[in-house]
């Protein structure tokens, strides 16, 4: 494997521990009287920092910044400012609900893009598509189950009487 590959797939794992510790640290850091505004804009300034010293550390990523397009420029712009939005709305959200359940509410959207496709794009191709979409759906009514059975405060003993 190349090592522009195996760097690829590197940040991508630390993207995925990064955005799935969220809540993790959210809760704890709200519970300290901090509100999701303050926790996103020091999220947002250490990954900006983080992100730009990656950026520049290599002339080849320097030049490759200055032949951005006007157009990719305010394209980028725009997708950030949608994430903004899309993590603050999910940070705020972490402030009223458990992390469990907004972990839920965040990750059933592959599945909700799924069936919104089937009834106004066109329907999934092929048996694998299919199968993903059932694991998909199980995944989420496992989860669901285990949310509801701890909002109720039930336990096993409960469900079998």
């Amino acid at each position: 494997m190349d090592r522009t590959r195996l760097i690829g797939i590197a940040l991508i794992v630390v993207s995925a521990f990064g955005f799935g510790s969220g809540a993790l640290f959210a809760k704890p850091i709200y519970a300290q009287g901090i509100d999701w505004m303050t926790l996103l804009s020091w999220r947002f300034v250490f990954a900006a920092l983080l992100s730009w010293g990656w950026l520049l550390l290599w002339p080849g990523q320097r030049r490759a910044l200055r032949s951005l397009s006007r157009r990719r420029v305010l394209t980028l712009l725009a997708l950030g400012i949608f994430y903004m939005g899309n993590t603050g709305t999910y940070y705020a959200g972490l402030e009223t609900v458990d992390a469990s359940l907004a972990a839920l509410i965040v990750y059933i959207y592959p599945a909700l893009v799924a069936v919104i496709s089937i009834r106004y794009a066109r329907s999934l191709q092929g048996r694998r598509a299919w199968v993903a979409l059932a694991l998909a759906t199980a995944g989420v009514a496992l989860a669901v189950g285990g949310v509801v059975i701890g909002a109720w405060g039930l336990g096993r003993r409960d469900l079998t009487t």
